[in-house]
């Protein structure tokens, strides 16, 4: 049986875009896809319809929060394929985001700010309070695709200096204070290297691949 691992390693090399037949073996590392640690995944839902439009994935899962009561808790996640860039040239000495990333970080803002002060988004995932609706983050490119090429460029320590540099600056200033993480593919792909074992069965990735837009995956733990 051909593991969750080789699966995603494949599709991140093609060469067209693969957001959503990836974006289905994100239910494999959903443990590092929460902030506070979970007793139970809810659900697993890409596609879901807003009135601002559809975001890319919510994770819910059953926590208990620090005053000792058992809550539900959102996350939103926009997620972009592997084959997208991450920065593009601007000038000798700065990259800029590209449209991708800035689509997905607009995209983000809008629907955690919708879904916050929606009764109707709360009542269907059963959140009891605003607060326990969080940002999760963005998931886009991987390691050959951080800076777009440009032959202005004179090497690849150029261009990755140039990355670190506005990745940084972008955690720093922006990332940090809206708690958004930034992952790249190659990130998830080494968390499906280091967590066979709790993978979850490939039918269940079928069963995501096969819906298109409003459907959830009702996650079943085996711990519980």
């Amino acid at each position: 049986m051909t593991s969750p691992f080789d699966c995603l390693n494949k599709l991140m090399k093609e060469s067209s875009h693969k957001e959503m037949e990836c974006r289905a073996y994100l239910i494999n590392t959903k443990e590092k896809l929460v902030k506070n640690p979970p007793d139970k995944f809810m659900r697993f839902e890409p596609e879901y319809r807003g009135h601002t439009g559809d975001s890319d994935l919510i994770i819910t899962c059953e926590v208990v929060n620090d005053a000792g009561v058992r809550c539900i808790e959102a996350y939103i996640w926009e997620v972009k394929s592997p084959q997208c860039y991450v920065f593009e040239y601007d000038n000798n000495s700065r990259v800029k985001p590209t449209k991708d990333l800035i689509s997905a970080e607009n995209q983000l803002l809008h629907y955690y700010e919708e879904y916050k002060k929606s009764e109707t988004f709360k009542q269907e995932f059963k959140i009891t309070s605003s607060d326990n609706v969080h940002i999760g983050g963005i998931i886009i490119g991987q390691k050959n695709r951080l800076v777009r090429p440009n032959a202005k460029y004179d090497s690849e320590d150029k261009k990755n200096s140039l990355y670190t540099r506005a990745i940084n600056c972008r955690k720093e200033h922006f990332y940090k204070a809206s708690r958004i993480d930034f992952i790249i593919w190659d990130r998830i792909l080494d968390l499906l290297r280091s967590d066979q074992a709790v993978s979850q069965p490939s039918e269940q990735v079928s069963t995501i691949l096969s819906k298109s837009s409003n459907f959830d995956v009702t996650i079943n733990d085996n711990n519980d």
